[in-house]
């Protein structure tokens, strides 16, 4: 019992030793199609297929840092 556990222990060590080490992806740059003036907005009812997209608003998502202190922002 006590060599299997060793040999759990050894291998364990050995994984955490090879794997692979991720790196951070970078942020990107995100393009939008835009709604140009005059153009129609369509109204879907149903399963269509659209061929060309409408953003009409895009707000940049991002991530706020966590605040120690607990006060307001």
């Amino acid at each position: 019992m006590w060599v299997q556990i060793a040999i759990l222990v050894v291998s364990a060590l050995i994984n955490y030793a090879t794997r692979s080490k991720p790196t951070k992806p970078e942020p990107q740059e995100v393009t939008t199609p835009t709604a140009e003036e005059g153009k129609k907005l369509r109204k879907v009812y149903g399963t269509v297929w659209v061929d060309d997209a409408q953003v009409l608003g895009f707000k940049k998502m991002g991530t706020d840092p966590i605040q120690t202190k607990g006060g307001k922002k």
